[in-house]
């Protein structure tokens, strides 16, 4: 039985359709957790849409990129794979530097463009992706040989993830790394060497963790949040608590409580909103929109006509 192929220079419909609920869904969802303090506070000029605007903005420039690049064909990336990822490198360097790298919260991850933040993260994950397929895909003579034409991958790959690491954001860092290995996975490489690899990723985590206590720390609340219920396990137990308020049918669209006592509930805790609200039936069925466009990737990675193709689709998915 033949293969499908990926069509080219078309958009996957089953894999648009997703993506677009996603979208709508994610900007609802900050509005829905952000109005009611944004209304109150002098800083949003209580304005209830403050911080879905900026999504709003966020989601049309990302749509519109997606537009663009889906009209670029694969071996223009690949040329171009070289020169982003030089620059995403720089860019991961200039977003440390005080004065050019924009700070929040201990963090400094952003770059301020007019009143919009970009993240260099972000656009070296695909910079990254790009990149490695395009090693990866030189055949059996560059997968199953580890030598010294792996020096620069593995400096380009080994850069992101530490510097990404410094910002600090070690959730990024750490997706970085699992997306480095599903590549590594897909195009061949011999097991032995990717659990090898893996080892050392583990090793060189448990250091990121030891290194700097309030990871540590972090680790500790995550595994009892109750204990630490008035300070650093404050939002983790009010997230538990919207979660078990919404039980299974939700307690009504913008009628949640807990949003108004947990700090970031507009970001890091904006699935509990949707818990509460919405119950556990609407949470499974977001996860399912998301189990659903993963399987799709990995569809249009095993429908690609070469093996770069099939590596970004699979860095990307992943």
């Amino acid at each position: 039985m033949a293969r499908r192929k990926a069509k080219s220079g078309l958009m996957d419909l089953l894999v648009l359709a997703p993506v677009l609920a996603l979208v709508f869904v994610g900007v609802w969802l900050v509005y829905d957790s952000s109005y009611a303090r944004a209304a109150e506070s002098a800083m949003t000029g209580k304005d209830p849409w403050y911080y879905a605007k900026y999504q709003i903005a966020y989601a049309l420039i990302g749509l519109i990129v997606m537009a663009a690049m889906s009209r670029v064909r694969l071996s223009t990336l690949r040329k171009a794979a070289p020169w982003l990822m030089a620059a995403s490198i720089l860019m991961l360097i200039l977003v440390l530097v005080p004065g050019i790298g924009h700070g929040a919260n201990g963090a400094r991850r952003w770059f301020r463009i007019w009143r919009l933040s970009v993240q260099p993260s972000e656009i070296a994950k695909i910079a990254l992706v790009l990149y490695l397929a395009g090693f990866l895909s030189q055949g059996k003579s560059v997968v199953h040989r580890i030598g010294v034409r792996w020096i620069l991958p593995g400096v380009a790959a080994g850069a992101t993830v530490l510097l990404i690491l410094i910002e600090p954001d070690m959730g990024t860092a750490f997706a970085v790394a699992l997306m480095c290995f599903a590549m590594l996975f897909g195009a061949g490489v011999k097991k032995w060497q990717i659990a090898a690899l893996g080892a050392l990723g583990a090793l060189a985590a448990w250091a990121a963790v030891l290194l700097e206590p309030y990871r540590m720390e972090r680790i500790r609340v995550w595994l009892d949040p109750w204990k630490y219920r008035y300070d650093e396990g404050y939002q983790i137990v009010h997230s538990l608590i919207a979660l078990g308020t919404g039980g299974l049918a939700g307690v009504g669209l913008c009628e949640g409580r807990e949003k108004m006592f947990t700090p970031e509930a507009h970001t890091d805790m904006i699935f509990a909103t949707l818990g509460e609200e919405c119950g556990l039936f609407v949470c499974l069925g977001l996860l399912t929109l998301f189990a659903f466009f993963v399987y799709k990737g990995l569809d249009v990675a095993g429908r690609a006509t070469n093996v770069y193709g099939n590596l970004v689709a699979l860095g990307i998915t992943s």
